[in-house]
This record gives C-alpha cells, sequence and structure tokens, in this order.
C-alpha cells in the first residue's frame, strides 16, 4: 500500500524489511 499513514507505512516497512 503507498499510502502516507503512519501506520500503514510501518506496517508495509516491517513487512518489507
Amino acid at each position: 500500500l503507498l499510502t502516507e499513514d503512519p501506520g500503514q507505512r510501518l506496517g508495509a516497512k516491517g513487512a518489507e524489511e
């Protein structure tokens, strides 16, 4: 998900890393 939401960004980043 390419959203500027803090929670969504953290979730996506955690899954990617």
